[in-house]
């Protein structure tokens, strides 16, 4: 599973403003973002009487709607999906920056503003950081609004990077093992196990092997 962080606050503290400034940040580092935004009490993302709607409701599992440079996907559960199922389905990127779930176990980092208040939703020991432009009597690691590009490198160096470096990862073509550099190792790590671990019945890996034989090649 990817890594995840929560950015909570109270309505109207700059959520997702904060999140829309640190995607670009944490893009310029190399890393693909995912993100999600808690409705918890429920929308119509789908359009009654659309086609996608038709579709859906004559019972297919996952609706596509797919044109020229996007694509979007419809599909039905009972309850919330929890977060650790979302992040799965988002294997293909390296974090998942979620809006709101501040009643999850996930580290969180609260956005606190003077107009909607400047006391903490969370336990201080819930928290990752805070964003905030005022001074606070905490002992939490504070950015400003202007220092995005600060809170994506301490997203990055305490929660992304430590969840790759612990993997022993090998690369053997043909029989001979290729040099990897540490940035390589990352990349083939989080790519192998992303797709890995989205897949029905996979749960905590702790060894993956992949064995890849061309069989048209008769040379050995």
């Amino acid at each position: 599973m990817i890594p995840i962080i929560c950015v909570v606050g109270r309505s109207n503290s700059g959520k997702t403003t904060v999140i829309a400034n640190l995607i670009p940040e944490l893009k310029k580092l190399g890393y693909k973002v995912a993100t999600v935004k808690h409705v918890p009490h429920g929308a119509d993302f789908d359009v009654n009487g659309k086609d996608s709607w038709v579709l859906s409701k004559a019972g297919s599992d996952i609706t596509f709607v797919s044109g020229p440079g996007q694509i979007a996907q419809f599909r039905y559960s009972d309850g919330d999906i929890p977060l650790n199922k979302l992040a799965d389905l988002a294997w293909e990127c390296d974090f998942l920056i979620a809006e709101g779930y501040k009643e999850t176990v996930y580290p969180k980092i609260e956005v606190l503003r003077e107009g909607t208040g400047l006391d903490t939703l969370c336990k201080e020991t819930e928290l990752a950081a805070v964003v905030s432009d005022s001074i606070l009597d905490i002992s939490l690691r504070r950015f400003s609004t202007k220092e995005i590009g600060k809170l994506a490198r301490f997203i990055v160096d305490n929660y992304i990077k430590p969840s790759y470096s612990n993997l022993n990862t090998e690369l053997i073509v043909n029989d001979l093992p290729i040099t990897l550099n540490p940035f390589a190792k990352h990349l083939f790590a989080r790519a192998i196990l992303g797709m890995a671990s989205a897949l029905k019945g996979v749960s905590k890996i702790r060894r993956l092997a992949v064995y890849v034989k061309d069989d048209l090649d008769k040379t050995d």
